[in-house]
């Protein structure tokens, strides 16, 4: 209705837009889903040099929460995809223990590549995991099927895929190629 061009856009005539989808009717999640496409269409433009800064950039709409999807694998599947995995090779085994924080402590990604040696404490079944800019740090029980692969993976393979690698890693779970954590292992 105003007649402004893409280049003269600001954050208020973004806050406008929202305000005036709001008087339509539009639900807050329609609006919420709205605004990356205009994050990467300003970009774009930024990109372009029709526009010297992106005025959606500093946009996140409040008053929406995102659900997360739960209650989708059962503790017994779970337990039934752990058993399944095979742990005959070391490569087996560290994936099947990098499996196993996933679905016992429910670790992130994130979570599982930055734990080192010196965070488990295996006389105690207890793993300390870092914090990021998500996830608090905290010390986690770990499972009694658990332990004695730990056992097993710091005392033997780690040492041989390090050797085989060339190179020392700080992580626990260490890759056999160039990467300095398991980091491709987990796809």
């Amino acid at each position: 209705e105003e007649n402004i061009a893409v280049a003269d856009c600001s954050y208020s005539d973004l806050m406008a837009y929202i305000k005036y989808l709001r008087g339509q009717g539009h639900r807050t999640r329609n609006i919420v889903n709205q605004m990356p496409a205009l994050r990467q269409y300003f970009d774009h433009l930024k990109q372009q040099k029709i526009v010297s800064m992106n005025p959606a950039a500093t946009i996140f709409l409040k008053g929406y929460a995102q659900r997360i999807p739960h209650d989708i694998l059962s503790k017994e599947i779970l337990n039934e995809i752990y058993e399944g995995c095979p742990a005959v090779t070391m490569a087996n085994k560290r994936d099947k223990l990098m499996l196993s924080f996933v679905i016992f402590q429910g670790l992130f990604r994130n979570e599982l590549l930055n734990i080192e040696p010196g965070d488990l404490n295996l006389l105690k079944g207890t793993a300390f995991i870092r914090g990021n800019g998500n996830t608090r740090a905290r010390t986690l029980s770990l499972e009694p099927q658990q332990i004695l692969p730990l056992q097993e993976y710091i005392t033997t393979i780690r040492p041989q895929l390090i050797k085989e690698k060339g190179t020392d890693s700080p992580y626990l779970f260490v890759s056999m190629g160039k990467c300095i954590n398991a980091e491709n292992s987990l796809y």
